[in-house]
């Protein structure tokens, strides 16, 4: 598997996990598996050694469908995947992480305000109760522990903060942290946060207003202080702005951004003493452009488009596209464009 690299991709719309093959020279991708699991696929994390793939799925096409974990087995040689189980989720997940040990899969459930923790044991599933459930909060979009694995956070849409939790990785206990939480402008709508892999920064996008927001992290107490903003949009821009996702490259020395509104990806050389960010560079997108994730060698980025079911302008890159990356500039190359499935909802990554 070493001349390639594995794309995984979900559907909301078809209930599909899709395995797209891309050359890890060029980046030119082939759709290699669709495995129809029924109901909607929606986020997704590949488990610590790349073994496994967890799935949160709806069992049918409403909200209100009962949730599951899927867990898929990932063939080291040629990438297939395998479905070996399915389990109770304790909500609609709309974001799954695992912490750094591996052990505890972390989802977050806007729709329903929780946030949960579930031990995944030695065989490598996802157990069929989770070990702790924290409800009422107001729309928590995203769950992720930091580089040290004592703290985690979770961006909360309703209220514009960050909660941060202690964690405990032996007993997969999160608790509140005793500091004051951050919190962002009224309406700003915290999203999604990504973290330096050296450094003690960490950054958040903004839904509503379509901003960045660089931030420093105590490693001792978890807390956060906001450093710097930087917009997504264009000069000048009047309108309603649409941040996405967003990554750090596995080198620490880019960050990258979609924004809908514009069907953008937008990116910055990040400074590798303060954090701040610098070079904003942005590049045309699919339709409706949300998830996208970067190859562990951080020389390709895979961006798709969540709208990829409705009528497309002549001009529109289609579903997914696969770009190289110069880690030095990070300068886009001519993206390999791939036409694979509608209402695509996540992207993994997976490289040997």
């Amino acid at each position: 598997m070493a001349d390639k690299f594995q794309i995984f991709l979900t559907s909301y719309l078809t209930g599909s996990i899709m395995r797209v093959e891309a050359n890890a020279r060029a980046g030119e991708m082939k759709i290699a598996q669709d495995l129809r699991l029924g109901g909607q696929a929606l986020a997704m994390t590949i488990a610590s050694g790349g073994r496994n793939l967890h799935v949160a799925i709806l069992e049918g096409s409403a909200k209100d469908s009962a949730p599951h974990y899927a867990t898929l087995a990932i063939d080291p040689e040629s990438g297939a995947l395998t479905h070996r189980a399915t389990r109770p989720a304790p909500a609609y997940t709309v974001h799954m992480s695992t912490d750094r040990s591996g052990g505890w899969l972390l989802g977050a459930s806007e729709p329903s305000g929780r946030i949960s923790v579930t031990r995944i044991a030695p065989d490598g599933l996802p157990e069929a109760a989770p070990a702790q459930i924290i409800e009422n909060l107001a729309r928590p979009h995203h769950i992720l522990t930091d580089r040290t694995n004592r703290h985690c956070y979770v961006p909360c849409m309703g209220t514009d903060d960050i909660h941060q939790f202690t964690f405990d990785a032996v007993s997969g206990t999160l608790r509140p942290a005793s500091q004051q939480m951050l919190t962002l402008p009224e309406g700003s709508g915290p999203r999604h946060m990504a973290h330096h892999p050296v450094l003690d920064r960490a950054w958040l996008v903004t839904q509503h207003d379509g901003k960045v927001v660089t931030c420093s992290l105590d490693p001792d107490s978890g807390a956060l202080q906001q450093l710097a903003v930087d917009s997504l949009m264009p000069d000048g821009f009047q309108g309603r702005a649409r941040g996405a996702q967003i990554h750090v490259a596995p080198d620490g020395k880019h960050l990258f951004v979609t924004e809908r509104t514009h069907a953008a990806l937008i990116s910055w050389r990040i400074d590798q003493t303060t954090g701040r960010l610098s070079d904003r560079q942005s590049i045309p997108c699919p339709t409706g452009v949300r998830c996208f994730h970067i190859s562990p060698n951080g020389k390709f980025l895979v961006v798709s488009g969540v709208d990829s079911d409705r009528a497309r302008a002549p001009e529109d890159t289609p579903d997914i596209a696969c770009f190289p990356v110069d880690p030095g500039t990070c300068g886009f190359g001519q993206p390999d464009v791939l036409k694979c499935m509608d209402g695509i909802y996540w992207v993994e990554i997976l490289q040997p």
